[in-house]
């Protein structure tokens, strides 16, 4: 739901402050309000449906509005999106800059009224919180788990490089720590083949990859992380907000007639896929007869900075995919460098 649309309905407000074991709620008017402390389960959950419910029968008059904390409103998000109630989960970072006065404690309960007077203040913004398929959760899940087995394969590595420059070391430790980086990458490879296994079961997911690899810079694993990232391309309307996500917007900075910068990108935002995508390109742009080199000359002897220049075509290639997954089309160069005239000059397709 875009914000400010039909916002007028709601009649009954909720603010959560979510913990790990518990929830703590206030609910009400702009006149009135109550406070609830109930635990963080299916238990807990259930009892404020019924307890909202009974405040306002309609369910589409209820605004529920708590911090969006990952995995810790997971079973929150499940039930109410099912109930077709309202959730606004918020950025910690807005919550945690808005105050109405000063604050000289923090407790859990006040928390939640902060919440609370928040939903109450911004209904006119209030934006639904976009629950991710099965297929994206799956996705997402394996993902991260490869992630993290890679992290961990890497420490063991670069801890017998260490053993090898000591003047002496354990032959036992040596041993023990070679065997987890072969049992690890392993494990990397089955989380692969999972992954792989989890987009060919379905035929859109299957479709929307097929299209992501056919992209020049765009590899297997980036391709895996944009689609967990957009939810197969749901999440976000158009590749403008997605680059404003990942860090590839750059913004004004500008005031007055004194503060007069250079346009920037923020680094409030998601990097990890912005770093899948940097890699890509760099392969591309210093290789001699690769897509983007002629381009990435020309720029760096016109004097423009390499990150400016990769960062340009990080925007290029996000417009690219969801023009070409919406369209699920494959990426033809003829039809790119046809449609890119501003490039011609400097493009070279490989």
């Amino acid at each position: 739901m875009q914000p400010g649309i039909g916002m007028d309905k709601f009649k009954l407000f909720c603010g959560i402050d979510i913990s790990k074991a518990d929830i703590d709620v206030v609910y009400g008017t702009a006149s009135s309000s109550r406070h609830l402390k109930l635990s963080n389960d299916i238990k807990g959950i259930s009892t404020l449906l019924n307890v909202l419910l009974q405040a306002q029968p309609g369910r589409g008059a209820i605004l529920v509005c708590c911090e969006n904390t990952g995995a810790l409103m997971d079973k929150l998000a499940c039930i109410l999106k099912g109930e077709g109630i309202f959730l606004w989960a918020v950025h910690p970072l807005l919550l945690s800059y808005y105050s109405l006065d000063i604050n000289r404690f923090k407790t859990d309960k006040a928390d939640a009224k902060k919440i609370f007077k928040y939903a109450l203040a911004n209904k006119d913004n209030a934006v639904g919180y976009h629950l991710p398929s099965a297929a994206t959760r799956q996705l997402r899940e394996l993902f991260n788990c490869r992630k993290n087995l890679i992290k961990a394969r890497s420490a063991f590595e670069c801890r017998i490089e260490d053993h090898k420059q000591k003047s002496s070391f354990d032959a036992l430790a040596m041993h023990l720590e070679k065997q987890l980086v072969i049992v690890l990458s392993g494990l990397i490879k089955e989380a692969e083949k999972a992954i792989r296994a989890a987009i060919n079961a379905d035929k859109r997911v299957k479709s929307m990859y097929r299209v992501l690899v056919s992209i020049p810079c765009i590899g297997p694993v980036t391709a895996w992380h944009l689609l967990f990232i957009t939810d197969c391309f749901e999440r976000f309307d158009n590749h403008k907000a997605l680059a404003a996500f990942i860090g590839c917007a750059p913004y004004p900075r500008k005031s007055g007639t004194s503060v007069k910068r250079k346009d920037k990108v923020s680094t409030k935002a998601y990097r990890p896929l912005k770093t899948d995508l940097n890699q890509g390109i760099v392969s591309v742009c210093t290789r001699q007869g690769q897509l983007f080199y002629d381009y990435y000359q020309a720029m760096i002897k016109a004097n423009r900075h390499h990150l400016y220049i990769l960062n340009s075509i990080k925007n290029i290639l996000l417009k690219l995919a969801f023009k070409l997954v919406r369209s699920n089309t494959l990426f033809n160069k003829e039809i790119f460098m046809k449609n890119k005239l501003s490039w011609q000059k400097h493009l070279h397709m490989s």
